[in-house]
Protein backbone atom coordinates (compact mmCIF):
# COMPACT_ATOMS: atom_id res chain seq x y z
CA UNK A 1 0.00 0.00 0.00
CA UNK A 2 2.38 2.48 0.82
CA UNK A 3 4.55 1.96 -2.30
CA UNK A 4 1.61 2.21 -4.35
CA UNK A 5 0.83 5.72 -2.96
CA UNK A 6 4.61 6.63 -3.13
CA UNK A 7 4.31 5.72 -7.29
CA UNK A 8 1.05 7.92 -7.04
CA UNK A 9 3.48 10.39 -5.92
CA UNK A 10 5.99 10.27 -8.19
CA UNK A 11 3.66 10.18 -10.97
CA UNK A 12 2.45 13.23 -9.82
CA UNK A 13 5.25 15.46 -9.79
CA UNK A 14 6.22 13.90 -12.92
CA UNK A 15 3.06 15.11 -14.76
CA UNK A 16 2.78 18.45 -12.93
CA UNK A 17 6.25 19.63 -11.75
CA UNK A 18 7.38 20.39 -8.47
CA UNK A 19 5.06 23.60 -8.84
CA UNK A 20 2.55 22.93 -11.27
CA UNK A 21 4.26 23.99 -14.01
CA UNK A 22 2.27 26.19 -16.57
CA UNK A 23 -0.96 26.16 -14.84
CA UNK A 24 -3.36 28.79 -13.98
CA UNK A 25 -3.15 30.45 -9.88
CA UNK A 26 -6.62 28.54 -9.30
CA UNK A 27 -5.63 25.15 -10.82
CA UNK A 28 -1.99 25.47 -8.96
CA UNK A 29 -3.86 25.87 -5.28
CA UNK A 30 -6.56 23.27 -6.63
CA UNK A 31 -2.99 20.77 -7.16
CA UNK A 32 -1.81 21.79 -3.90
CA UNK A 33 -5.07 21.04 -1.80
CA UNK A 34 -5.03 17.70 -3.39
CA UNK A 35 -1.01 17.42 -3.00
CA UNK A 36 -1.26 18.07 0.77
CA UNK A 37 -4.58 15.54 1.51
CA UNK A 38 -2.22 12.74 -0.26
CA UNK A 39 0.73 13.99 1.85
CA UNK A 40 -1.67 13.21 4.71
CA UNK A 41 -2.93 10.19 3.23
CA UNK A 42 0.44 8.81 3.42
CA UNK A 43 1.25 9.66 6.73
CA UNK A 44 -1.40 8.02 8.11
CA UNK A 45 -1.15 5.07 6.20
CA UNK A 46 2.52 4.83 7.49
CA UNK A 47 1.27 5.39 11.00
CA UNK A 48 -1.17 2.23 10.83
CA UNK A 49 1.67 0.36 8.96
CA UNK A 50 3.57 1.18 12.41
CA UNK A 51 0.66 -0.08 14.67
CA UNK A 52 -0.30 -3.34 12.66
CA UNK A 53 3.75 -4.48 12.78
CA UNK A 54 3.67 -3.94 16.56
CA UNK A 55 1.00 -5.67 17.36
CA UNK A 56 1.94 -8.45 15.09
CA UNK A 57 5.42 -8.32 16.92
CA UNK A 58 3.36 -8.13 20.46
CA UNK A 59 1.26 -10.85 19.23
CA UNK A 60 4.56 -13.18 18.20
CA UNK A 61 6.04 -12.38 21.35
CA UNK A 62 3.03 -13.47 22.91
CA UNK A 63 3.17 -17.26 20.93
CA UNK A 64 6.39 -17.20 21.39
CA UNK A 65 6.29 -16.97 25.41
CA UNK A 66 3.46 -19.37 25.78
CA UNK A 67 4.59 -21.98 24.05
CA UNK A 68 8.07 -22.08 25.88
CA UNK A 69 5.56 -22.60 28.45
CA UNK A 70 3.49 -25.74 27.31
CA UNK A 71 0.84 -23.26 26.45
CA UNK A 72 -1.15 -22.59 23.08
CA UNK A 73 -2.00 -19.05 22.54
CA UNK A 74 -6.19 -18.28 22.63
CA UNK A 75 -6.41 -17.80 18.72
CA UNK A 76 -4.99 -20.96 18.41
CA UNK A 77 -6.73 -23.43 15.67
CA UNK A 78 -8.30 -26.11 17.03
CA UNK A 79 -7.92 -25.10 20.96
CA UNK A 80 -10.57 -23.03 20.41
CA UNK A 81 -13.28 -23.92 23.00
CA UNK A 82 -16.38 -25.39 21.55
CA UNK A 83 -18.99 -24.59 24.57
CA UNK A 84 -19.54 -21.03 26.27
CA UNK A 85 -21.99 -19.91 29.02
CA UNK A 86 -23.45 -16.40 28.46
CA UNK A 87 -24.15 -13.90 31.21
CA UNK A 88 -26.44 -11.01 31.56
CA UNK A 89 -24.30 -8.43 30.57
CA UNK A 90 -23.43 -10.87 27.03
CA UNK A 91 -19.99 -12.05 27.76
CA UNK A 92 -19.29 -15.82 26.55
CA UNK A 93 -17.59 -17.49 29.29
CA UNK A 94 -15.48 -20.27 27.75
CA UNK A 95 -16.10 -24.51 29.05
CA UNK A 96 -12.56 -26.06 29.04
CA UNK A 97 -12.39 -29.41 28.39
CA UNK A 98 -8.95 -30.95 30.32
CA UNK A 99 -7.01 -30.54 27.66
CA UNK A 100 -7.56 -26.73 27.08
CA UNK A 101 -5.06 -24.68 29.03
CA UNK A 102 -6.99 -22.68 31.32
CA UNK A 103 -3.60 -20.06 31.64
CA UNK A 104 -4.12 -19.13 27.92
CA UNK A 105 -7.95 -18.11 28.23
CA UNK A 106 -7.98 -16.27 30.99
CA UNK A 107 -4.55 -14.29 30.11
CA UNK A 108 -5.25 -12.75 27.26
CA UNK A 109 -1.75 -10.44 26.42
CA UNK A 110 -0.84 -10.38 29.51
CA UNK A 111 1.96 -12.96 29.29
CA UNK A 112 4.92 -12.11 31.46
CA UNK A 113 7.97 -11.38 29.31
CA UNK A 114 10.25 -13.09 32.35
CA UNK A 115 10.50 -17.34 31.91
CA UNK A 116 9.49 -17.38 35.92
CA UNK A 117 7.36 -19.85 37.10
CA UNK A 118 4.37 -19.92 40.05
CA UNK A 119 7.13 -22.26 41.65
CA UNK A 120 9.94 -19.50 41.15
CA UNK A 121 7.59 -17.05 42.70
CA UNK A 122 6.51 -18.31 45.50
CA UNK A 123 10.26 -19.31 46.42
CA UNK A 124 11.00 -15.05 45.61
CA UNK A 125 8.17 -14.61 48.21
CA UNK A 126 9.74 -17.27 50.55
CA UNK A 127 13.57 -16.38 50.63
CA UNK A 128 13.69 -12.81 48.73
CA UNK A 129 15.06 -12.01 44.84
CA UNK A 130 18.44 -12.94 43.62
CA UNK A 131 19.31 -10.33 41.28
CA UNK A 132 17.16 -7.18 39.37
CA UNK A 133 15.24 -9.30 37.45
CA UNK A 134 13.37 -11.00 39.94
CA UNK A 135 13.41 -7.80 41.83
CA UNK A 136 11.36 -6.70 38.91
CA UNK A 137 8.96 -9.54 38.84
CA UNK A 138 8.58 -9.65 42.94
CA UNK A 139 7.45 -6.04 42.67
CA UNK A 140 4.69 -5.65 40.03
CA UNK A 141 3.11 -8.58 42.02
CA UNK A 142 3.12 -7.33 45.32
CA UNK A 143 -0.19 -5.42 46.58
CA UNK A 144 -1.35 -2.67 49.64
CA UNK A 145 -2.47 -5.65 51.75
CA UNK A 146 1.39 -6.47 52.34
CA UNK A 147 0.52 -9.82 50.44
CA UNK A 148 1.55 -10.97 46.59
CA UNK A 149 -1.76 -11.10 43.99
CA UNK A 150 -0.05 -13.70 41.38
CA UNK A 151 -0.72 -12.42 38.26
CA UNK A 152 -3.83 -13.84 35.62
CA UNK A 153 -0.84 -15.60 33.58
CA UNK A 154 0.53 -17.32 36.52
CA UNK A 155 -2.89 -18.17 38.58
CA UNK A 156 -3.83 -20.11 35.49
CA UNK A 157 0.00 -21.93 34.93
CA UNK A 158 -0.65 -23.07 38.57
CA UNK A 159 -4.65 -23.69 38.01
CA UNK A 160 -2.99 -25.99 35.15
CA UNK A 161 -0.91 -27.76 37.54
CA UNK A 162 -3.27 -28.76 39.42
CA UNK A 163 -5.84 -30.44 37.07
CA UNK A 164 -4.19 -33.27 35.58
CA UNK A 165 -3.73 -34.21 39.75
CA UNK A 166 -7.26 -33.92 39.82
CA UNK A 167 -9.82 -36.94 39.51
CA UNK A 168 -12.80 -34.94 39.06
CA UNK A 169 -10.77 -33.27 36.09
CA UNK A 170 -9.63 -36.48 34.84
CA UNK A 171 -13.11 -37.91 34.89
CA UNK A 172 -14.04 -35.22 32.48
CA UNK A 173 -15.10 -32.11 34.27
CA UNK A 174 -14.64 -28.53 33.15
CA UNK A 175 -13.27 -25.55 34.00
CA UNK A 176 -15.17 -22.58 33.83
CA UNK A 177 -13.15 -19.28 34.58
CA UNK A 178 -15.35 -17.02 36.86
CA UNK A 179 -15.48 -12.89 35.80
CA UNK A 180 -17.01 -12.65 39.53
CA UNK A 181 -17.71 -14.31 42.36
CA UNK A 182 -21.09 -15.63 41.31
CA UNK A 183 -22.23 -16.95 38.13
CA UNK A 184 -25.92 -18.43 37.35
CA UNK A 185 -25.83 -21.85 35.61
CA UNK A 186 -29.15 -23.43 34.24
CA UNK A 187 -29.52 -26.94 35.70
CA UNK A 188 -31.91 -29.85 33.93
CA UNK A 189 -33.97 -30.62 37.56
CA UNK A 190 -36.66 -33.10 35.95
CA UNK A 191 -37.05 -34.60 31.72
CA UNK A 192 -39.68 -32.64 30.09
CA UNK A 193 -43.51 -34.49 29.83
CA UNK A 194 -43.84 -35.38 26.20
CA UNK A 195 -47.15 -37.06 25.17
CA UNK A 196 -49.43 -37.32 21.99
CA UNK A 197 -52.65 -35.47 22.28
CA UNK A 198 -55.29 -35.38 20.41
CA UNK A 199 -57.25 -32.22 18.68
CA UNK A 200 -58.16 -29.86 21.28
CA UNK A 201 -57.00 -32.39 24.63
CA UNK A 202 -55.06 -30.39 26.93
CA UNK A 203 -51.07 -30.40 26.28
CA UNK A 204 -49.62 -33.33 28.95
CA UNK A 205 -47.55 -31.08 31.61
CA UNK A 206 -44.68 -32.10 34.67
CA UNK A 207 -43.02 -30.57 37.32
CA UNK A 208 -40.45 -27.26 36.58
CA UNK A 209 -38.11 -29.24 34.32
CA UNK A 210 -35.19 -26.15 34.54
CA UNK A 211 -33.95 -24.32 37.61
CA UNK A 212 -30.96 -21.91 38.26
CA UNK A 213 -28.28 -22.88 40.25
CA UNK A 214 -25.88 -20.55 41.58
CA UNK A 215 -22.16 -21.20 41.22
CA UNK A 216 -20.68 -19.77 44.14
CA UNK A 217 -16.58 -19.05 44.78
CA UNK A 218 -15.38 -20.59 47.78
CA UNK A 219 -12.02 -19.74 49.47
CA UNK A 220 -9.58 -22.58 49.22
CA UNK A 221 -6.56 -21.92 51.33
CA UNK A 222 -3.23 -24.21 52.11
CA UNK A 223 -0.27 -23.55 54.36
CA UNK A 224 2.55 -24.64 53.97
CA UNK A 225 6.12 -24.05 55.81
CA UNK A 226 9.44 -23.84 54.35
CA UNK A 227 12.79 -24.05 55.91
CA UNK A 228 14.83 -20.96 55.86
CA UNK A 229 17.30 -23.21 55.04
CA UNK A 230 15.65 -25.01 51.84
CA UNK A 231 14.42 -21.39 50.57
CA UNK A 232 18.14 -19.81 50.25
CA UNK A 233 19.73 -22.64 49.47
CA UNK A 234 17.86 -25.43 47.64
CA UNK A 235 18.28 -25.08 43.65
CA UNK A 236 14.69 -26.50 42.63
CA UNK A 237 13.11 -25.18 46.28
CA UNK A 238 10.23 -23.65 43.59
CA UNK A 239 9.62 -26.70 42.20
CA UNK A 240 9.16 -28.67 45.45
CA UNK A 241 7.08 -25.62 46.82
CA UNK A 242 4.71 -25.66 43.39
CA UNK A 243 4.29 -29.27 43.22
CA UNK A 244 3.12 -29.61 46.63
CA UNK A 245 0.71 -26.78 46.77
CA UNK A 246 -0.54 -28.58 43.28
CA UNK A 247 -1.55 -31.06 44.90
CA UNK A 248 -2.35 -30.41 47.94
CA UNK A 249 -5.20 -28.06 46.13
CA UNK A 250 -5.95 -30.93 43.49
CA UNK A 251 -6.67 -33.70 46.57
CA UNK A 252 -8.71 -31.01 48.54
CA UNK A 253 -10.93 -29.95 45.30
CA UNK A 254 -11.49 -34.08 44.75
CA UNK A 255 -13.13 -34.33 48.49
CA UNK A 256 -15.29 -31.21 48.42
CA UNK A 257 -16.83 -32.62 44.65
CA UNK A 258 -16.81 -36.06 46.12
CA UNK A 259 -18.80 -35.05 49.82
CA UNK A 260 -18.78 -31.04 50.31
CA UNK A 261 -20.73 -30.25 52.55
CA UNK A 262 -22.21 -27.13 50.76
CA UNK A 263 -22.09 -24.58 53.71
CA UNK A 264 -18.42 -23.11 53.79
CA UNK A 265 -17.26 -25.50 50.50
CA UNK A 266 -18.60 -26.58 47.11
CA UNK A 267 -21.71 -29.18 48.15
CA UNK A 268 -20.36 -32.99 47.10
CA UNK A 269 -21.76 -35.31 44.52
CA UNK A 270 -22.93 -37.65 47.41
CA UNK A 271 -25.06 -34.60 49.25
CA UNK A 272 -26.81 -34.22 46.41
CA UNK A 273 -30.30 -34.24 46.05
CA UNK A 274 -31.78 -35.86 43.01
CA UNK A 275 -28.67 -37.87 42.33
CA UNK A 276 -29.52 -41.65 41.58
CA UNK A 277 -28.30 -44.43 44.38
CA UNK A 278 -27.57 -47.94 44.64
CA UNK A 279 -27.18 -49.67 47.85
CA UNK A 280 -24.60 -52.57 48.94
CA UNK A 281 -27.23 -53.77 51.64
CA UNK A 282 -28.73 -52.25 54.65
CA UNK A 283 -25.31 -53.09 56.43
CA UNK A 284 -23.19 -52.41 53.34
CA UNK A 285 -21.42 -55.34 51.81
CA UNK A 286 -18.42 -56.15 49.97
CA UNK A 287 -17.16 -55.89 46.75
CA UNK A 288 -17.77 -60.09 45.06
CA UNK A 289 -18.58 -58.56 41.72
CA UNK A 290 -19.64 -56.45 39.18
CA UNK A 291 -23.33 -56.52 39.60
CA UNK A 292 -24.36 -53.14 41.59
CA UNK A 293 -21.95 -51.37 39.47
CA UNK A 294 -24.55 -52.88 36.42
CA UNK A 295 -26.63 -51.40 38.44
CA UNK A 296 -25.46 -47.90 38.40
CA UNK A 297 -24.73 -47.89 34.70
CA UNK A 298 -28.32 -49.52 34.10
CA UNK A 299 -29.71 -46.24 36.08
CA UNK A 300 -28.03 -44.02 34.72
CA UNK A 301 -28.95 -45.63 31.17
CA UNK A 302 -32.80 -45.16 32.67
CA UNK A 303 -32.61 -41.56 33.28
CA UNK A 304 -31.32 -41.15 29.71
CA UNK A 305 -28.49 -39.19 30.35
CA UNK A 306 -25.20 -39.64 28.30
CA UNK A 307 -22.73 -42.66 28.88
CA UNK A 308 -20.56 -42.32 32.11
CA UNK A 309 -17.46 -41.03 31.66
CA UNK A 310 -15.83 -42.50 34.50
CA UNK A 311 -16.34 -44.20 37.90
CA UNK A 312 -14.44 -42.28 41.06
CA UNK A 313 -13.49 -44.65 43.80
CA UNK A 314 -11.00 -45.07 46.78
CA UNK A 315 -7.72 -47.30 46.53
CA UNK A 316 -9.30 -49.73 48.74
CA UNK A 317 -12.13 -50.41 46.35
CA UNK A 318 -9.94 -50.27 43.21
CA UNK A 319 -8.10 -52.85 45.39
CA UNK A 320 -11.29 -54.92 45.87
CA UNK A 321 -12.10 -55.11 42.29
CA UNK A 322 -8.64 -55.90 40.73
CA UNK A 323 -8.61 -58.82 43.28
CA UNK A 324 -11.89 -60.37 42.02
CA UNK A 325 -11.23 -64.27 40.72
CA UNK A 326 -13.61 -66.36 38.68
CA UNK A 327 -14.17 -69.72 39.28
CA UNK A 328 -10.82 -70.77 37.97
CA UNK A 329 -8.73 -68.47 40.16
CA UNK A 330 -8.19 -66.11 37.14
CA UNK A 331 -8.60 -62.26 36.70
CA UNK A 332 -12.71 -61.78 37.12
CA UNK A 333 -13.19 -60.84 33.43
CA UNK A 334 -14.92 -57.05 33.05
CA UNK A 335 -18.57 -56.87 31.95
CA UNK A 336 -18.74 -55.12 27.97
CA UNK A 337 -20.15 -52.29 29.66
CA UNK A 338 -17.26 -51.55 32.50
CA UNK A 339 -14.52 -52.92 30.57
CA UNK A 340 -14.02 -49.18 29.00
CA UNK A 341 -14.88 -47.53 31.91
CA UNK A 342 -12.14 -45.42 33.36
CA UNK A 343 -12.01 -46.77 37.27
CA UNK A 344 -10.07 -43.25 38.92
CA UNK A 345 -8.73 -43.66 42.57
CA UNK A 346 -8.39 -41.13 45.06
CA UNK A 347 -7.15 -40.88 48.65
CA UNK A 348 -10.33 -38.18 49.15
CA UNK A 349 -13.09 -40.72 48.76
CA UNK A 350 -13.70 -41.87 52.21
CA UNK A 351 -13.47 -44.95 53.80
CA UNK A 352 -15.10 -44.13 57.03
CA UNK A 353 -18.69 -43.53 55.52
CA UNK A 354 -21.95 -45.05 57.76
CA UNK A 355 -24.12 -47.28 56.12
CA UNK A 356 -26.39 -49.27 58.76
CA UNK A 357 -24.22 -50.84 61.07
CA UNK A 358 -20.91 -50.27 59.21
CA UNK A 359 -19.05 -47.76 60.04
CA UNK A 360 -16.50 -48.03 57.63
CA UNK A 361 -18.06 -47.91 54.29
CA UNK A 362 -16.52 -46.07 51.07
CA UNK A 363 -18.78 -45.14 47.91
CA UNK A 364 -18.35 -45.09 43.97
CA UNK A 365 -19.30 -42.51 41.85
CA UNK A 366 -20.38 -43.11 38.32
CA UNK A 367 -21.27 -40.80 35.79
CA UNK A 368 -21.30 -38.10 32.93
CA UNK A 369 -19.07 -35.63 34.57
CA UNK A 370 -18.45 -33.36 31.32
CA UNK A 371 -21.68 -32.00 33.30
CA UNK A 372 -19.67 -31.14 36.70
CA UNK A 373 -18.13 -27.19 36.32
CA UNK A 374 -15.87 -26.35 38.58
CA UNK A 375 -15.44 -22.46 38.35
CA UNK A 376 -12.61 -20.53 39.31
CA UNK A 377 -12.12 -16.76 40.34
CA UNK A 378 -9.40 -15.33 39.00
CA UNK A 379 -6.17 -14.65 40.37
CA UNK A 380 -3.78 -16.81 43.31
CA UNK A 381 -3.35 -14.74 46.55
CA UNK A 382 0.10 -15.82 48.25
CA UNK A 383 0.91 -14.54 52.01
CA UNK A 384 4.00 -15.02 53.64
CA UNK A 385 4.04 -15.68 57.19
CA UNK A 386 7.69 -14.90 58.71
CA UNK A 387 6.15 -13.99 62.11
CA UNK A 388 4.31 -17.36 62.84
CA UNK A 389 6.83 -20.11 62.49
CA UNK A 390 10.03 -17.86 63.28
CA UNK A 391 10.67 -19.81 66.43
CA UNK A 392 11.57 -23.22 64.48
CA UNK A 393 13.41 -20.71 61.32
CA UNK A 394 10.47 -21.64 59.15
CA UNK A 395 8.65 -19.68 56.61
CA UNK A 396 4.83 -19.98 56.33
CA UNK A 397 3.19 -19.88 52.91
CA UNK A 398 -0.28 -19.22 52.28
CA UNK A 399 -1.68 -19.82 49.30
CA UNK A 400 -5.48 -18.71 48.62
CA UNK A 401 -7.44 -19.10 45.67
CA UNK A 402 -11.38 -19.09 45.06
CA UNK A 403 -13.12 -22.34 43.50
CA UNK A 404 -16.78 -23.01 42.96
CA UNK A 405 -18.13 -26.54 41.58
CA UNK A 406 -21.61 -27.89 40.66
CA UNK A 407 -23.40 -29.69 38.38
CA UNK A 408 -25.92 -29.37 35.23
CA UNK A 409 -27.66 -32.53 35.72
CA UNK A 410 -27.80 -34.38 38.76
CA UNK A 411 -29.33 -37.60 36.97
CA UNK A 412 -26.18 -38.14 35.26
CA UNK A 413 -24.71 -39.32 38.06
CA UNK A 414 -25.05 -42.68 40.04
CA UNK A 415 -23.35 -43.01 43.91
CA UNK A 416 -23.26 -46.87 44.83
CA UNK A 417 -23.21 -46.87 48.53
CA UNK A 418 -21.85 -49.12 51.22
CA UNK A 419 -19.01 -50.38 50.47
CA UNK A 420 -17.47 -52.26 53.00
CA UNK A 421 -13.65 -54.06 53.08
Amino acid sequence: MQKKLERKDQQYTDENGAGGGGLSQEAREALSGIKESFDKLKSRNLELDTIIQKEKEEREGLELRMNKRGLVAPSAPGEAPDEFLCTKDGRKLPLLKKDQPFAAHVSGDSAPEHDFKFGDFCRMAIGGARNDQERKALGQLSDPGGGFLVSPFLSGEFIDLLRPRSVAFEAGARTLPMPTGEVNIARLDNDPVVAWRQENALVATGDPSFGQQPLIARSLACLIKVSRELADDAANAGQIIQDALAAAMAAEIDRAVIHGDGITEPLGLLNTGGLSVVSMGTNGGQITNYDKLLDGIESLENSNVGAPTAAILSPRTKRAFSGLKDTTNQPLRKPNDVEGLPFLHTSSMPNNLVQGSANNASSIIVGDFSRMIVGVRSEVRIEVLHEAFADRLQIGLLAHARIAVTTTHAKAFVAIKGITP
